[in-house]
C-alpha cells in the first residue's frame, strides 16, 4: 500500500508566520497548505481533507477556537 504525505493546514493571520511553518514542515516530509484567516481555512477544509490543522486562537472574524469547533 502507498503511503502518502501527511497533510497540515497552517492557519493564521500573519502571513510571515504561515510562511516558516510550510517552510519548517515541507523540509520534516509533510504537505503544508495554509490559510490566511478561519473563512478561507474553512472553504480550504471543505475541499480537501487535512491530517493535521495547525492555527492561530485569535485572529479576525473567524478565530481559531471557532474554526475548530466547526472541524469538529
Amino acid at each position: 500500500m502507498a503511503s502518502h504525505k501527511p497533510l497540515i493546514l497552517v492557519i493564521d493571520d500573519e502571513l510571515t508566520i504561515c510562511r516558516n511553518c510550510v517552510k519548517i514542515l515541507s523540509k520534516m516530509d509533510y504537505d503544508v497548505r495554509y490559510a490566511l484567516n478561519g473563512y478561507d481555512a474553512l472553504e480550504m477544509v471543505d475541499e480537501t481533507v487535512f491530517d493535521v490543522v495547525v492555527t492561530d486562537l485569535k485572529m479576525s472574524n473567524v478565530g481559531g477556537m471557532e474554526v475548530l469547533r466547526r472541524l469538529k
